[in-house]
C-alpha cells in the first residue's frame, strides 16, 4: 500500500495530458506498483470444498433426524451440503440427507430441489430409488400427477439396482401402490410462479411497465417517465427484473446469489466454493456461467480503501459491474466492443425500447459519458486493473482469442460502472420485530433496472416500492395526475433530511442539485409540519391550488369551500383509516385495509396538497401495510 502511494503524484501529474480511455488506462496497466497492489491483495482457490467436513456435518445430522430434531438436523445437513464436493459422493449424499428432514417438514418445492441436484452430481446407483420415491411423494402433494407419476415408474425400474430382498422391495412397492390409490391435493402454486398482476395492458416501450406510463425526454433533463392517464393509489406502474444483482458482503450465504431472496433455510451450494449460496436449483443453474469467473475469488482492495478512509464505503456497483460483465457471451462482448464503444454520448433524443435484464438496455442509461476526472475515478481504475487481472488468471482473453484487447474489456468495465453509480438500486426488505409494531427498510444487495432507472428522484416522491427477491414492484403512493411525472426517491426524504443536508447528500451522489416541490419550496420537517391545510386543491380539477380567503378557500373560477366542512371531511377520512386499522388488527384482513387506505389517500389528495402532517400519515400508513403486506420481509425474534 504504502508504494503505491508513493506513486500516486506521479500517476496524476501523468494522467492530466492523455487524450483518450485507452492511454489512462495504460498509466495504471503499466504501473509495476498499481499491478503489484492489486495482486497483494487477490486470491483465487480452485476448490474450498472438504470431504471431511462434509462428512462430519451430515453425521451429526443423521443422529438428530433419527431423534427428531428437524431444526437442528437441517443446521447440520446445512453444513454438509455446503461443504460437500461433486468429485466424490459427499455433496449427493448431504443433499439426499437434507431432502428427507424437508420432506418431513413439508417443504416440497425444496425437497424436489435437493433431490435433483443429488442426482445431477452422482447420488449413488444402488439408493437412487430411494429418491425417486421420495421425489414421487413431494410431487403428489404438490399436485403435480404426470411428474409423481413418471417418478413412480422410473423408480420401479431402479429398484432392481438395490439388492433388496424380496421382503423389504414388496413393502416399498405396495407403499407405492398406496400413494396412487391417494387422492391428489390442488396443484400448489410453486415460488417461481408468484408475481404481481398488473392488472392493465403492458408497455411496448417499457417491458415490464404498464400503460399508464411513457417515456419522455428532454435536453436538460434527459429521459424521464410520465403519466399517460391518471393513476390511483395503489396501481402498480411496473414491475421489473434487474440485469444483475448482489447481495451485501455481510449476507451471502444466507441470501441466494442470484436472485436476493433469503436462502438460509436450506441453501443450494455453489459446486466451488462456499461462500455463496443460492435458493433453488433455477437460480443455481442460471447463475453457473456468471459466477464461474468469481467462484472462489477473495480481495483485500476493500479494506484498504476503508482502512484509510480513501472511500466512506466500497460500492458493491464494482463487484456488480463485472457480474454484468460476465454474464455476456464472447459473442456479446465482440458486438459491445464494436457498437457501445464508438458512441461519445447518450443520445437523449432516439426513441428505445428497455427489455428486461438486457445489456443492450442498459447502455442506454447515462452516467458513462461524463468528462473524466481522476480524483473522483482513481479508485474505478484500480478496481479495472484487479478485475482484468482475474480475467487474466481465468483464461478469459485467450477464450476471446486476442481479437478484443484488455483496454477493450477495460473500457466496458469502466463505462458500466459509471452507468452503475447513478442508477444502481439498493434492494431492499422489510424489517419487523415479533415483541413490538416496529417496522424499518433494510438493504440486503443492489441491482439495475433498465426501465425504473428512468424514473427521477424526488424529496416527495408519488411513488413506493417493494422488492420480491430482486425484482423490484413499483406502485403509486398517490392519486397521479395525467401528464405529471412519475417519480422515485433515491434516499432523502423532505420528512426526514432537512434541504442542505439532502442537496448535499444527492449532489455527492447523484451529481445533481434537487429542484423538486419539496426543495423548491423547502417543505419542513416532519416534527414541523402545519397540522392545519396549508394547500387546498380545487375541486375543478388539475391541480389547481384555492387562494386563502380567512374562513373559506376560493378559486379563480368563484368556487368556495368553508375551512371548517374541509376539515370535517378530512377528519371522517383519517377516522376511517383509524377504524380500518383497528379491524385489521382484530380480523387480520390487512389487503382489505391495503384497498382502503389507497382509497383514502386518493380522497386526502382531492383536497389538500403537502406540506401537510395529515398527508404525510396516510401516505405512511398505506406504506407501511404495502411493505408488511408484500415483497421481502425479516421477522426478528
Amino acid at each position: 500500500m504504502d508504494r503505491l502511494q508513493n506513486k500516486v503524484e506521479t500517476i496524476f501529474a501523468n494522467f492530466s495530458n492523455l487524450e483518450n480511455f485507452n492511454q489512462r488506462l495504460d498509466v495504471f496497466l503499466t504501473c509495476d506498483e498499481v499491478v503489484q497492489f492489486v495482486r497483494d491483495n487477490m486470491s483465487i482457490k480452485e476448490s474450498e470444498k472438504s470431504s471431511e467436513k462434509s462428512t462430519h456435518h451430515r453425521n451429526a445430522g443423521n443422529g438428530l433426524f433419527k431423534k427428531k430434531a428437524d431444526v437442528k438436523a437441517l443446521e447440520e445437513y446445512n453444513l454438509a451440503v455446503l461443504y460437500g464436493s461433486q468429485d466424490d459422493d459427499t455433496l449427493s449424499l448431504a443433499l439426499a440427507n437434507r431432502s428427507a428432514v424437508l420432506y418431513r417438514r413439508h417443504e416440497y418445492e425444496r425437497t424436489l430441489d435437493d433431490i435433483g441436484l443429488a442426482l445431477e452430481v452422482g447420488y449413488p446407483a444402488h439408493l437412487t430409488y430411494k429418491l425417486l420415491e421420495r421425489r414421487a411423494r413431494a410431487f403428489h402433494y404438490l399436485g403435480e400427477k404426470e411428474k409423481r407419476d413418471v417418478d413412480i415408474a422410473e423408480m420401479k425400474l431402479k429398484i432392481d439396482d438395490a439388492n433388496l430382498d424380496a421382503k423389504k422391495k414388496d413393502e416399498v412397492l405396495k407403499s407405492v401402490e398406496a400413494l396412487l390409490k391417494t387422492s391428489l391435493p390442488p396443484r400448489s402454486i410453486r415460488r417461481a410462479e408468484l408475481s404481481p398482476s398488473l392488472g392493465t395492458e403492458l408497455n411496448p416501450r417499457m417491458e415490464g411497465f404498464t400503460n399508464l406510463v411513457e417515456v419522455r425526454s428532454a435536453p436538460d433533463a434527459g429521459r424521464f417517465i410520465v403519466a399517460t392517464q391518471d393513476i390511483k393509489t395503489g396501481d402498480i406502474i411496473g414491475t421489473e427484473r434487474p440485469v444483475s444483482s448482489a447481495p451485501l458482503p455481510s449476507l451471502q450465504g444466507e441470501n441466494c446469489e442470484h436472485c436476493l431472496t433469503d436462502c438460509s433455510l436450506a441453501p443450494m451450494p455453489c459446486l466451488g466454493c462456499v461462500r455463496v449460496s443460492y435458493c433453488s436449483s433455477d437460480c443455481l443453474r442460471w447463475s453457473r456461467e456468471q459466477h464461474s469467473l468469481e467462484c472462489g475469488l477473495s480481495e483485500q482492495i476493500s479494506q484498504h480503501l476503508l482502512e484509510n478512509q480513501f472511500l466512506q464505503s466500497f460500492p458493491l456497483y464494482f463487484r456488480l459491474a463485472f457480474r454484468i460483465l460476465s454474464s455476456l457471451s464472447r459473442s456479446q462482448v465482440e458486438t459491445v466492443s464494436q457498437q457501445f464503444l464508438v458512441q461519445s454520448q447518450v443520445d437523449y433524443s432516439t426513441h428505445v425500447t428497455q427489455k428486461e435484464g438486457s445489456f443492450t438496455s442498459l447502455t442506454n442509461l447515462c452516467g458513462w459519458d461524463g468528462s473524466p476526472n481522476l480524483e473522483q475515478d482513481f479508485w474505478i481504475y484500480i478496481i479495472i486493473v484487479f478485475y482484468l487481472e482475474v480475467l487474466k488468471s481465468r483464461g478469459y482473453f485467450e477464450d476471446l482469442k486476442n481479437e478484443i484487447s484488455q483496454q477493450e474489456i477495460g473500457q466496458i468495465l469502466y463505462r458500466i460502472i459509471k452507468i452503475l453509480q447513478f442508477n444502481s438500486h439498493s434492494v431492499m426488505q422489510c424489517v419487523t420485530d415479533r415483541g413490538s409494531n416496529e417496522v424499518k427498510m433494510e438493504s440486503i444487495g443492489s441491482a439495475v433496472y433498465t426501465s425504473m432507472a428512468f424514473l427521477n428522484h424526488s424529496c416527495d416522491p408519488n411513488t413506493v416500492k417493494y422488492f420480491e427477491g430482486n425484482r423490484v414492484v413499483v406502485m403509486a403512493a398517490r392519486p397521479i395526475r395525467q401528464g405529471e411525472e412519475i417519480t422515485d426517491n433515491y434516499g432523502p426524504h423532505f420528512s426526514l433530511s432537512a434541504l442542505g443536508a439532502r442537496r448535499q447528500w444527492l449532489q455527492d451522489y447523484h451529481g445533481f442539485q434537487c429542484m423538486c416541490p419539496a426543495c423548491s419550496e423547502n417543505f419542513p420537517l416532519a416534527e414541523n409540519l402545519p397540522d392545519k391545510t396549508v394547500h387546498c386543491v380545487s375541486p375543478c380539477g388539475g391541480g389547481k391550488r384555492m387562494d386563502d380567503q380567512g374562513d373559506a378557500w376560493r378559486c379563480s373560477s368563484g368556487l368556495q369551500i368553508n375551512k371548517q366542512s374541509l376539515d370535517n371531511k378530512i377528519r371522517s377520512v383519517m377516522q376511517r383509516m383509524t377504524a380500518t386499522a383497528q379491524r385489521g388488527l382484530v380480523s387480520g384482513e390487512d389487503l382489505e385495509a391495503l384497498h382502503v387506505y389507497g382509497d383514502c389517500v386518493d380522497q386526502l389528495y382531492c383536497a389538500v396538497r403537502q406540506p401537510s402532517s395529515i398527508l404525510l400519515a396516510a401516505e405512511r400508513i398505506f406504506a407501511k401495510t404495502l411493505r408488511l403486506l408484500k415483497g421481502n420481509k425479516k421477522l426478528m425474534n
